[in-house]
């Protein structure tokens, strides 16, 4: 960590994977309620599960105050929002540090999947692919060298295929 006490490093994405009801959104908005105990920072929830419960986050010690809440209708509009929202919180102060945390990856399409004719099916595995290139091409040059805790949460399914007699049978989905 780039934290002098621990936690959660600046200016990199960090994944929160795990089965339902296994903390990871409790464990994120923890992240948050310190950031902005310790760093009086900022949180910013991107809520694309509507799941969120602020009186159950007030529990962790979460300021609503100081947490900006959004959600989005497609992946590439959250990217779009996260950038205009950096970008104004760094002008107004550029020392502020942040945590941003997307629950989650799954439940935010791509807008190609969006407007696709519905009795097309997906091509397997494009999702994640669409993903994993707009995270290493937007996400990881916004947040370099800025005081940003970007957090995301992904859920275990069950692997494509996963018919094979070794190893998880599972995966993250993004």
């Amino acid at each position: 960590s780039n934290m002098p006490d621990g936690g959660y490093p600046f200016g990199r994405i960090t994944e929160f994977s795990g089965i339902e009801s296994a903390g990871k959104t409790a464990m994120c908005v923890a992240a948050i309620a310190n950031c902005q105990r310790y760093y009086n920072g900022i949180g910013i929830f991107l809520d694309q599960e509507n799941t969120f419960d602020e009186r159950f986050a007030e529990k962790f010690g979460l300021n609503p105050d100081r947490t900006l809440y959004f959600q989005f209708p497609t992946f590439e509009d959250l990217i779009v929002g996260v950038m205009n929202l950096t970008d104004k919180a760094y002008a107004m102060d550029p020392d502020v540090k942040m945590v941003i945390v997307w629950d989650s990856l799954p439940a935010t399409p791509p807008r190609p999947i969006v407007e696709q004719d519905p009795r097309k099916s997906p091509i397997i595995g494009g999702v994640a692919r669409y993903t994993s290139y707009f995270l290493q091409k937007y996400i990881s040059s916004l947040f370099a060298g800025k005081h940003i805790a970007f957090l995301i949460i992904n859920q275990r399914r069950d692997k494509i295929g996963g018919n094979s007699f070794y190893g998880p049978q599972d995966d993250a989905t993004g």
